[in-house]
Formats: C-alpha cells, structure tokens, sequence
C-alpha cells in the first residue's frame, strides 16, 4: 500500500475546463479569473478576492498593503509564530518590517502569551496563521488584539475552510491568504487567492499584483486628465504575481467540490484521532473536530530518536511522512546569519514540534483503510523501536582525537549515515586529549543533533594507548571498534570489520599489510613512515607467529567480553600490539581484512617515530621473552 501526502485530484471535468479555455484563446489573466474570484469570496463568506500565482505571493501583496494601507514606519513590528511557513515571515523582512517571533500553543497556533511577553510600543499587526488546517484560538486573539489596537491579517494557506464558531478563516481580520498548491484542499496546481471585506485594500492588492498600475481602479479617476490612457498610468510599487485562466478555470471546477474534499479530510481526522488515542506516549495537535479542514495528521513522539526513526522507516512501508511544516523556523539557516537574526520568545513548544513532530497524508482519498494502516505500523514501529533499545547497543566506535577538528567535521557524518543505513544500533565515542583547535567543540555540535554521540574530554596528553584504553572502558556495545580519526581509513572498511566479527571471531584486525591492502606512499615523509611500519610489523610477525600481518594500526573491532578479561596497561602506541597479543592468549579466533590506507588531508601526524621506535624495540623484547616463558610452561 503507498499512501501519499500529495494526491492529484484533477479529473476529465478539470481536463475539459482547460481545454475550453485554451480553444477560446485567452490564456493570460481574464474574465475566468474573475469568475473564479467572484465564486471563491462567496464561498468563503468575503466581498472581494483576488488571485495570484501562488500562496506565498499572496502574502508578499497583503505585507506591502498593509504597510502601505496603515502607513506603518520601517522597523515597526509584526508578531509571528515560530511555527509557519518561510514565506510568512519573508515579506516582512522584505518590507523592512520588524518579524518578533512567539512560540505556539498545543494547536501550533501563536500563543496568547508569548505575544504578551514581547509585544512592544512599536508593535503593530499580527500575522495570524491557522496551522494545519487548525484555526489558532481566536477568542483570546482579538481580546488581545483590541487590547493592543493591534492589525490582524490571516495566513489560511493550510486552512481552507476551517472555522471558528461557524464563521470561516479569512474573515478575522483585514486580509487573508489561501493557497491553492497541488497538495492542497483544493488546487489550481500553482496558485493563491487572497479575501478581504476592506474595498481600498482589494484595489491596492489588485494594483500590486500587476505592475502597481490603476487600471480597473477607482484611482484611475485621478489621473484621466493628466494621461490619454490611464491603462498604462502606475501609482505605486508592484510586482507581476498574476495567475492565468487556465489556473482559474481548474480552480472554478474544484471549488464545487470542496466542500466535500473538505467533509472527507475531517472524517478522516476523527477516525485517525480514535485509533492513534490507543497508542501511549503520543501526542497529538490540538483539534476541534467541528472547526478543522484537516490539512493532515500530526504526531509529537516522546524522543526525537523515536521520530527519526519513523521519517526513516514509514515509507520504506509505503507511508509518506515529513516534518511539520518547517519546524522552528528560528533554527533554520536563513535566520542564523546576522542580517537577519530575529527578535524571538523563548520557543520551546515550536522546538518540541522541531524536533519530536511528523506529520501523515490527510486527504480526500484517503479512508478508513489506510488510516488502519498507518496506525497499526506506527504502533509496529514504535514496538520495533523499544526491542532494539532494549536488546542495547551493538557496536561502540571509539575515536581519538588530539587537534582534529577539521576532520572530525566529516568523519563523525560519514560514520553515522554507514551504520545507521546498515540498521546498526551504535555510539561514538570520541576520546580528546584537550584539542585546543576547537575539535571537542565540534563534538559538541554533533551531540545537539544525534543522541549516540559522548566525548570524553582527558585534561592530560597521555597518548593513544590512554586514550583507547579509557575510550574501550567506556564502551557499552557488544563489538568495541575503533580508528584513527585523520580519514586515513574508509568508513566502508569499518563496515566490512563489523561483518567479519560477526562471523565469529574475537578479535578482527584492519591490516595495510594483507593480499589486497595498500599503504599510499606519495612523499619522502611516507615512503620513509611506510617503511619503517612495514619491516617492524613483519618483524613482529616473525616473532609472534600471530595470524596478522598489522600490527600497528588503529583500525580494529573487538569483541567488549573480550577487551574485558585482556586487562591493558599500555599508554602509548604498543597498546595496539598488547591487545592483539593478550587476546591471543585466550583466543584462537583472530583474523584481519585487507585495508586501504591514505595520507591525511588536514593536519598533521601526531606519531614521532624517532621517540616511538626506540620504545617499540624495548617493548618487542619484553614481550617476547613473556611470549617465550608461557610457551615454556
């Protein structure tokens, strides 16, 4: 079954009404745009409409209106909610208004009083979206509003037809937009209308949507005895934003069946309201059943990772899904840049809807079978996701680091995106040995984004084995694996030593040594490093006799039961040798794969082989003469 969030709904009835119009020859903006007009602000209960090419150039027209109908200053303020569409908040920034963003209630309308707390003296208007089909609390707004002597226009693009106390959205305050986007109530395939009861403001809206001229307006009169034609006399700023007749004809036909579009959405919503109740720990939007239209169905999970874990396995069972609308648009890019940082509550309902929200397809041809469906794989899911946390993790990657900020940047993303598409339940743990290059606050970046990152933050630069020691310690997964952060290594290859330790064996080693191995070579520096790491590691070999050809690498997985009964003391390089050779005194089950190696990109090499070398002889020897003495007993 796919149920989708967009359906079409045009039918030979549409088809026909284009091609009517297209055989009549008048394409561009015309009589059945009018028409359409006319028929659409009866529908909703307004004087006067005009329609534009799409939702967001409806509300780019009302903010250069109201500005200019109202005579409101640059710099004077506009309330907002955290939780809409960019291009609600756009045009007032295009208009050198003021945006002050307020957090959302449980229906994701404005709250009442996070206006309170940040409406200034130089606050002037509200910009009133209805979310989702929801109209926002109405009876407290226009207490407030009146209160404050505070401008109301609507953004009803998702709300088409929901009302309150009987009377529809767009008619609260001065000026409403409405889209008629393809997954949309109903759709002219690209389009927008606007209502209003204000006649001054439908000729300015008129004016501005063509070019800024008067024609076909009353101000026309001014100017009839100082131009010949006043068809081509422009008073004022405007854009091009008109629709054309074919739109309009599309729309004439799907404004009939609106109602019923309408009836169907919110018998859907009812049925999805009584089968998702059943299932604990969710949360659902707000809703009057009577006064929606349903634009679609809206969850909040109790974690994020649960409502990550839906966006990703929903439609991999054929339902579509995505985030409620754009989230927190105060953590969006476009407001992050100090151009346009805006004046903004605290919002944390809006970034409970960022971060744990989803919304479902809610649409005319949806019924009671698909709504069964969706829910019953939501409550299948959410089982599947607390099995795989209880069964706890299977894979901890441990990554140290010293000064590695630059490649950490791609490293972490890279390893999460591998293991994640291969449905495997891991952490990272990054070890720092107190980078001051700003590595652990990139660590710290990532952690705000995913829940299976920890840092480890050593105040003492001990060396690797210290770090991997207390990085292994920390380890709560099944496998422990761990690599150089430098991007030396392929994050494919971390997949392939995942899948060759769970063949069976203890302990699996990446070696640059191997048949099929490679160790790049591409400067004096390592030529001269590769060198002297392959003659002491076939030197260990030799020694040994150990099923490896790599010791030296860190680039390893091991089973945790493992690592816990080897007891490592190592602080430095040789720990990566001690953990091959201690594990094979209690186990026979060691193995490597081939692996690549390539020199760094960014920055430098932390090992000192004239320092290492010498240390690394003394320890062979120790370690050998240990070797020998068991084989003795």
């Amino acid at each position: 079954m796919n149920i989708n969030l967009m359906h079409d709904s045009l039918t030979n009835k549409e088809i026909t009404a284009v091609l009517d119009c297209l055989n009549s020859g008048q394409y561009t903006q015309g009589k059945i745009v009018e028409d359409f007009e006319a028929q659409f602000s009866k529908w909703n209960g307004s004087k006067y409409a005009v329609m534009v090419n799409s939702g967001s150039s409806a509300n780019l027209l009302m903010i250069q209106i109201l500005k200019k109908k109202y005579n409101l200053n640059d710099r004077d303020e506009v309330l907002v909610p955290a939780v809409t569409w960019p291009t609600t908040i756009y045009p007032i920034i295009q208009n050198n208004l003021s945006p002050l963003v307020c957090d959302v209630d449980d229906t994701f309308n404005i709250s009442v009083e996070s206006m309170e707390r940040m409406i200034t003296k130089n606050t002037k208007a509200l910009f009133l979206v209805h979310l989702l089909g929801q109209p926002a609390n109405l009876r407290e707004i226009k207490i407030f509003c009146k209160k404050h002597g505070l401008i109301i226009i609507e953004d009803s693009c998702e709300s088409m037809g929901a009302k309150y106390n009987g009377l529809k959205v767009g008619n609260f305050g001065v000026m409403s937009s409405f889209s008629l986007y393809f997954g949309h109530h109903m759709t002219t395939i690209e389009g927008g209308i606007i209502t209003t009861d204000n006649f001054e403001i439908y000729e300015l809206l008129k004016s501005a949507r063509s070019h800024g001229w008067v024609r076909n307006s009353s101000r026309s009169e001014k100017y009839k005895n100082e131009f010949v034609d006043t068809n081509f006399v422009f008073d004022m700023l405007g854009y091009n934003l008109r629709s054309t007749n074919l739109n309009a004809a599309i729309g004439l036909v799907q404004l009939k069946k609106l109602n019923g579009f309408i009836k169907i959405r919110k018998k859907n919503h009812h049925d999805f309201l009584t089968q998702i109740s059943k299932i604990p720990g969710l949360k659902i939007q707000k809703i009057d059943l009577k006064e929606t239209s349903s634009f679609s169905l809206a969850i909040l999970f109790d974690t994020k990772e649960k409502r990550d874990y839906m966006l990703k396995e929903l439609p991999k069972r054929g339902i579509e899904c995505r985030l409620i609308v754009a989230g927190n648009l105060l953590r969006q890019p476009v407001f992050k840049t100090s151009n346009k940082k805006l004046k903004a509550d605290l919002c944390s309902k809006a970034d409970e809807i960022h971060d744990f929200g989803l919304y479902l397809p809610n649409n005319q041809f949806i019924r009671h079978k698909e709504i069964q469906y969706m829910v019953d794989n939501i409550n299948d899911l959410l089982n599947q996701f607390q099995k795989n946390e209880n069964k706890g993790l299977d894979l901890s990657i441990i990554l140290p680091t010293f000064n590695e900020r630059k490649n950490i940047k791609i490293l972490i993303p890279k390893i999460m995106e591998f293991f994640s598409n291969k449905d495997v339940n891991f952490e990272i743990i990054v070890v720092d040995d107190n980078s001051p290059d700003g590595t652990q606050e990139e660590v710290n970046f990532f952690k705000t984004k995913f829940k299976n990152i920890k840092l480890i933050n050593r105040k003492r630069k001990e060396g690797i084995g210290a770090a991997l020691n207390e990085g292994y310690n920390s380890a709560s997964g099944k496998l422990i694996m761990s690599s150089d952060t430098d991007l030396s290594f392929k994050v494919e290859e971390m997949g392939t030593l995942y899948d060759k330790i769970n063949q069976g064996y203890d302990l699996v080693v990446g070696s640059r040594y191997a048949k099929g191995g490679f160790y790049e070579k591409k400067n004096i520096r390592t030529l001269s490093k590769g060198a002297i790491s392959y003659v002491g590691n076939k030197l260990w070999a030799l020694m040994f006799h150990l099923p490896v050809s790599d010791f030296s690498a860190n680039f390893r997985v091991i089973r945790k039961d493992v690592w816990d009964k080897i007891n490592t003391t190592e602080k430095n390089n040789f720990l990566l040798f001690e953990m091959i050779f201690k594990t094979s005194l209690i186990s026979k089950k060691i193995t490597e794969i081939p692996v690549s190696f390539r020199d760094r990109i960014y920055g430098h090499s932390k090992l000192k082989l004239y320092i290492e070398a010498p240390k690394a002889v003394s320890k062979l020897l120790k370690y050998w003469f240990k070797w020998k003495l068991l084989r003795l007993r």
